[in-house]
């Protein structure tokens, strides 16, 4: 599985004013970030991981007092 993370900057022409869009996960996959075997109080050995966030998205916006 592919999976990557995607960000757009646009800064307006004064410097004063910046847009920043972003995604995380953009293909959405559902796989593990990382896997392992563990062992309980009793000997069983179990497997278990962390899975990669689903995709999420977000918007900053900023202002600069006192830019040129």
């Amino acid at each position: 599985y592919i999976t990557g993370n995607a960000r757009l900057i646009w800064t307006g022409a004064n410097d004063r004013y910046t847009v920043t869009g972003w995604v995380q996960n953009v293909t959405d996959e559902r796989v593990n970030e990382y896997a392992t075997y563990g062992e309980d109080t009793v000997g069983a050995i179990y497997p278990y991981g962390v899975m990669v966030p689903p995709r999420t998205w977000g918007v900053e916006l900023q202002y600069r007092f006192g830019a040129p």
